[in-house]
């Protein structure tokens, strides 16, 4: 496609995007201005409080407090009102601080600010009317080969004065792109109509979620929420603002990337190896509306620098989550009987002849009855199997091996002899494995059909290991 056809496209789509009008807003916020404090502490309703968008987060400070009837020292327990929720007001907007300040230092020289803080989170007062959205996250740590359209199928987009063949991921609700201005990258989520501020932030959620467990990295630093009634968003009418202070956490990605296909060779032998954008879609939208399965992404997401037997029994409890979401029902062929009024039969023919053992041939009759009465029901490795089984994804005796140890890691031991030095590569392999099976589980579930990695196949293969089984680091689920 040339440059010409790209940018005909482009428009046909309605694929051109604008970043400039929301750095220009921030770089307002970056100068310092007063406000006017709302508050329910006296000490600083109605003082004047100076903010700036300084770095990584809003800074304040405040010359002097309000004069009260009662000593301020009755106020020091709630930080003289800053630590608890406040509203800055002036003329032009006002923004609700709902968390109060997370840091706030107090001069007692003669400083001509008596009262200096940090704030990581604040919004535009309201929030009330429905709008369109854009939030723009800041790819902390960033490195070319983690753009999105290295991991998902994406169309052509322009942004601001610059054409790209690949970037924006679209469904019905929102696009999502990659952008850099400032020398700094930021992913775009962006709504296709109007939303009220709650709904628009599950979604953001869903995506944030989303993008980290098909890219292998969570990103929590700042994130910036403008809105508009206008498809330009030439007027920002609301904004908002987090700044977590957290990590930007690398985990593990099953997507083959485009480097990675290309450094291995592979890419003849497999073709395009990247998440289709409906199935993104599919994982996002399953996301919003099934919170469990929002649950389990989050936990393989977040798990990713967590010490390894730790990060391995979560692993463990987002594959059970993934069984129970697959396998709410047991199926007819799932159960050891195929006929469910055969099992209850037998079951009460060979309580029949219990009731005729004599009480003292048992150490426990009740634990007898009980395997009996249970013969029926799906056993724990052959459950999690099962699920599988529903999805058409073919396990290897090395899959089956780490599903059995998963019930000793969820109840805190390791399942095997353990000195860390010996067995550390082992604990990383089913580590690996059972992290590699519930992402299955996740892209199956969703419509995935395609090349995953084996991330347990991999590490053995940088690390110069012995395969343990099977040693194919890519296959097909």
């Amino acid at each position: 496609m040339t440059l010409d056809e790209l940018s005909d496209e482009i428009k046909r789509n309605d694929s051109i995007k604008k970043t400039s009008v929301f750095f220009d807003y921030i770089k307002k916020l970056e100068d310092w201005s007063s406000f006017t404090a709302i508050s329910t502490t006296p000490t600083l309703n109605s003082a004047t409080v100076e903010l700036a968008k300084v770095d990584n987060l809003f800074k304040f400070r405040c010359k002097d407090l309000i004069s009260t009837p009662q000593e301020p020292v009755n106020y020091q327990r709630s930080g003289y009102g800053f630590t608890a929720q406040f509203v800055l007001k002036r003329k032009s907007e006002s923004f609700v601080i709902p968390f109060g300040s997370s840091k706030m230092t107090m001069s007692l020289d003669d400083s001509e600010y008596f009262i200096k803080g940090e704030i990581r989170n604040l919004h535009s007062e309201g929030l009330k009317t429905r709008y369109l959205y854009q939030v723009a996250i800041l790819q902390a740590k960033f490195h070319p080969t983690q753009r999105l359209s290295a991991f998902i199928t994406s169309a052509g987009i322009k942004i601001d004065n610059y054409l790209r063949y690949v970037g924006l991921i679209r469904s019905m609700f929102y696009d999502i792109f990659d952008f850099e201005i400032d020398n700094k990258t930021y992913i775009a989520i962006e709504s296709r109509m109007v939303f009220n501020n709650e709904k628009f932030l599950e979604i953001v959620s869903a995506v944030r979620y989303s993008i980290a467990f098909v890219t292998g990295t969570l990103y929590q630093g700042e994130t910036y929420y403008f809105a508009s009634k206008d498809a330009d968003f030439s007027l920002i009418e609301e904004f908002g603002y987090e700044s977590n202070n957290k990590r930007t956490i690398k985990s593990y990605s099953t997507i083959v990337p485009d480097e990675l296909i290309k450094g291995i060779s592979m890419q003849k032998k497999y073709g395009d190896t990247k998440l289709p954008m409906i199935v993104f879609n599919e994982i996002v939208e399953k996301s919003i509306s099934q919170p469990e399965l929002l649950r389990c992404i989050r936990l393989i997401s977040e798990a990713g620098d967590l010490p390894l037997e730790l990060k391995t029994s979560i692993y463990s409890v987002a594959i059970e989550t993934m069984r129970n979401i697959v396998q709410r029902k047991p199926t007819k062929n799932s159960t050891p009987f195929k006929d469910a009024k055969i099992a209850k039969n037998f079951i009460l023919a060979v309580k029949e002849i219990l009731d005729e053992i004599p009480l003292d041939s048992f150490n426990s009759k009740e634990a007898v009855v009980k395997k009996v009465e249970n013969i029926n029901q799906v056993g724990n490795t052959e459950s999690y199997i099962e699920a599988f089984k529903a999805l058409g994804i073919s396990l290897t005796t090395d899959d089956i091996e780490a599903l059995k140890m998963r019930n000793q890691f969820l109840h805190g031991r390791i399942p095997f002899d353990f000195d860390y030095e010996s067995a550390e590569s082992e604990l990383n392999f089913v580590s690996d494995k059972l992290f590699q099976l519930v992402s299955y589980l996740i892209l199956k579930y969703c419509g995935f059909h395609g090349i995953v990695l084996s991330q347990a196949n991999l590490r053995l293969l940088m690390n110069k290991e012995k395969p343990k089984g099977d040693k194919d680091i890519l296959r097909i689920i």
